[in-house]
């Protein structure tokens, strides 16, 4: 996604979650140049344990903190195995990210990814993304920047709602 979109138009901030939610890159961090937040990506690891919930919370807070205020708000979850948070409060932080208008685009990532679990954290079933561990980052990644851009872009040559083209293709994909 950095490859194709850059720096210049999407601030990017990770949190890793595991036991204790990690900020690992800010919004306002500098980075002088797309292989440079590249490298920061690449270098970030896994935490141990998995408390969904608490990600949750700390993704509303960041958003808070950092976030700039007219901007839209977007959330990719990426979990490869189940939380230790119970649904119940995943769900009630859910609720809350909601209310405060961030999108939630849930990914699951392999077989040991809950897809119960990470379907409650958005009010839109169809914004989780169920990956296999062999697929194509960059196919996923457009599949994700879709259903961030899904309801909110008309395409400007047909009219209809959110058009894009998969890389080495000329067919062009409609989401509607």
């Amino acid at each position: 996604m950095i490859d194709r979109y850059g720096t210049s138009s999407i601030q990017y901030a990770v949190i890793t979650f595991g036991n204790v939610p990690i900020t690992r890159i800010s919004f306002n961090t500098a980075f002088s140049d797309d292989e440079a937040l590249k490298r920061l990506v690449d270098s970030v690891r896994k935490s141990s344990g998995a408390l969904l919930d608490r990600a949750l919370s700390e993704a509303k807070n960041f958003f808070e903190r950092q976030g700039r205020p007219n901007a839209k708000k977007v959330l990719v979850i990426i979990a490869d195995k189940k939380s230790s948070s119970s649904l119940n409060n995943v769900a009630n932080q859910a609720k809350i990210l909601e209310e405060d208008d961030i999108k939630v685009i849930p990914v699951a990532l392999g077989t040991e990814s809950d897809i119960p679990e990470l379907t409650t954290t958005t009010p839109n079933k169809e914004n989780l993304v169920d990956v296999d561990e062999g697929d194509d980052p960059d196919v996923t990644a457009e599949i994700i920047l879709l259903k961030i851009l899904k309801g909110n872009s008309i395409c400007n040559n047909c009219r209809r709602l959110v058009h894009t083209c998969y890389p080495g293709t000329r067919k062009g994909f409609h989401v509607v």
